[in-house]
């Protein structure tokens, strides 16, 4: 229960990225003190149940892996690493878990996580509390509100079912009292989750609700459109109010809506240049940029120039496994997915509530990024077990007195590393404090301590390219340009983005180094179309050196740019670029 209800719960702001870092971490410390427990539990069967969805999810695993281990790739990724070995152990973990008592208290748990974030979305909304994110009024201990509505909504289906569809006595608990404290804290999250989610305006956390009940009521759907009396009248209303409330999606957010149709664009080409074996686990944030920069090379697109960002997700998790991983170790993620879900007995009412939390999360992630989303996966992975669970079909039964002989050893490497990896842990949480505390000294102003900082985990983080953009941006504000230059080319060496083209072009015009720094703003502009920002850059960089045909073309950039958001910054930018164009006219 304590794993279900504090990993999604804790965050830290005292460790580097800790609103996501931190869960991670306390997901490997949980999950280590729960191995040994499972483990004594196992020596005390007869028989060990072993499946082909086993031996799929370790195959599946080891092949990204492996992909991965084969690449000469950013340090970054390290942590997802960690993530995914911790989430295998928890899966076998969970797969030793069987009986209707321990599903009981696991769904209960994830009632009470949901509760408690809807208390902190309701004590931030009220000011009680601090938002984790200065954009979003509520986003309880995630970094924004798209996966907290997220996880909101695929914490409601055992709720759901006991609300919608009664329970018989089995359902929860024997005993009256548990059976009614489980039933009160059901009905309190679907109040809660009514007074949050609708104004959090996620539209992947409405469509997951959606297919809940479709899903729920499917039969009555059948019935009513397909079978009833005035079922053509029906299935037109339907249909009509589809059309309705898809186009006022693409009318209220229509930037976000052509920005994503972009993102997808651009994914696909990413997976086409790497179809078998993919870029690499957690490489799409590092490469995409560039293919973003030369997707308006090749086109101008004026309304994707506008939702055009600094792109980490594809919001779209298969494509970006996909991207990531290929196509080969896709289509074993999809057998596997396909098997746990098909040829399921929805009577029962926790295979029912497992299989509804599992599509939720998948629908869900084909508009999001539960990939990066540590609570989510950790509830998609206890509903995908809980199915594997139930199932009887290829089955091995293996005699743990035949294999006595292979058992301690292999319980002895499983422990040994599980506590190499929860050395590795403590020594990288550790590494990310220290980063916090020179990212802070850093937003401070205080250069020369952050430095220092920055200086004594260079060794430990000398291949993350964020650490490294940071480091070098410090480098340049206390003028040692050639160690900036160092540290920022090194990071573009691992990934690209506006942030790392646009500080390494000001250490490049430091340095006069004139014509390399133009490149940079140039690619930072390609990646960015919209951005003022950059291109004011190149404005200001063709001043300073005189040249007045390229000050006019920046000039007349700025002013063709439409104004998304106005601000001082921008008026004094778009100023600026007037002036130069009435001055060049007289």
């Amino acid at each position: 229960m304590a794993l279900f209800i504090i990993v999604p719960n804790i965050y830290s702001l005292d460790i580097y990225n800790g609103i996501v870092s931190e869960k991670i971490f306390v997901f490997i410390f949980l999950t280590a003190i729960l191995l040994p427990l499972s483990l004594l539990r196992v020596s005390r069967c007869s028989v060990i149940e072993v499946n082909t969805f086993d031996v799929l999810a370790f195959l599946i695993v080891l092949g990204v892996l492996f992909n991965k281990v084969l690449r000469i790739d950013s340090s970054e990724s390290n942590l997802e690493i960690l993530e995914l070995l911790t989430l295998l152990i928890c899966y076998f973990v969970l797969r030793m878990m069987n009986g209707i008592a321990g599903y009981n208290y696991i769904h209960v748990a994830i009632v009470i996580a949901a509760l408690l974030q809807c208390y902190m979305g309701i004590a931030q909304y009220r000011g009680a509390m601090q938002s984790l994110n200065s954009y979003a009024s509520a986003t309880g201990s995630f970094f924004n509100s798209g996966p907290y509505a997220g996880f909101l909504i695929a914490s409601t289906p055992f709720s759901i079912l006991v609300a919608f569809k009664g329970m018989t006595k089995n359902t929860l608990f024997e005993n009256t009292w548990k059976r009614y404290i489980a039933l009160g804290i059901c009905y309190l999250l679907l109040f809660c989750i009514l007074l949050i989610v609708p104004s959090l305006g996620s539209r992947a956390s409405l469509i997951g609700l959606i297919a809940i009940f479709a899903l729920i009521y499917r039969n009555d759907i059948k019935t009513y459109f397909f079978e009833g009396k005035y079922k053509k009248i029906i299935l037109c209303l339907a249909l009509a109010l589809g059309v309705l409330s898809f186009s006022a999606v693409l009318y209220f957010k229509s930037g976000s809506t052509v920005g994503r149709a972009m993102i997808l664009k651009n994914s696909f080409n990413m997976f086409l240049d790497s179809p078998v074996w993919g870029v690499g686990l957690g490489e799409f944030k590092n490469n995409y940029m560039l293919y973003q920069a030369e997707g308006f090379s090749r086109e101008s697109l004026l309304n994707s120039k506008e939702s055009a960002d600094n792109v980490v997700y594809a919001f779209n998790d298969p494509l970006q496994f996909i991207v990531e991983n290929g196509i080969i170790i896709g289509f074993v993620v999809l057998f596997w997915i396909l098997g746990i879900l098909k040829n399921n007995d929805h009577s029962d009412f926790f295979v029912l509530v497992s299989f509804l939390g599992a599509i939720t999360i998948l629908v869900f992630s084909l508009f999001s990024y539960v990939s990066d989303i540590l609570p989510l996966k950790l509830l998609l992975l206890f509903y995908l077990t809980s199915l594997i669970n139930v199932k009887s079909q290829l089955k091995w039964m293996i005699d743990i007195c035949k294999v006595k002989k292979i058992i301690v050893p292999f319980t002895a490497i499983l422990i040994v590393g599980t506590g190499t990896l929860l050395y590795f842990t403590v020594l990288y949480r550790q590494t990310f404090k220290v980063w916090e505390a020179a990212k802070k000294k850093y937003q401070y102003g205080f250069y020369a301590e952050a430095a220092a900082n920055y200086k004594m985990l260079l060794s430990d983080l000398d291949e993350n390219p964020r650490f490294l953009t940071e480091y070098g941006k410090c480098a340049y504000f206390l003028k040692d340009y050639d160690l900036s230059v160092q540290l920022l080319e090194k990071a573009r060496s691992y990934t690209s983005n506006t942030v790392i083209e646009t500080s390494l072009g000001d250490v490049y015009k430091a340095l006069k180094r004139y014509s390399e720094a133009e490149q940079c703003y140039l690619l930072a502009l390609k990646m960015r179309p919209h951005s003022f920002y950059n291109a004011y850059l190149l404005l200001d960089l063709s001043q300073s050196i005189g040249d007045v045909k390229k000050s006019k073309k920046y000039a007349s950039i700025i002013l063709d740019t439409p104004v998304k958001i106005s601000s001082p910054a921008v008026k004094e930018i778009r100023n600026r670029a007037i002036s130069i164009i009435d001055t060049k006219n007289n």
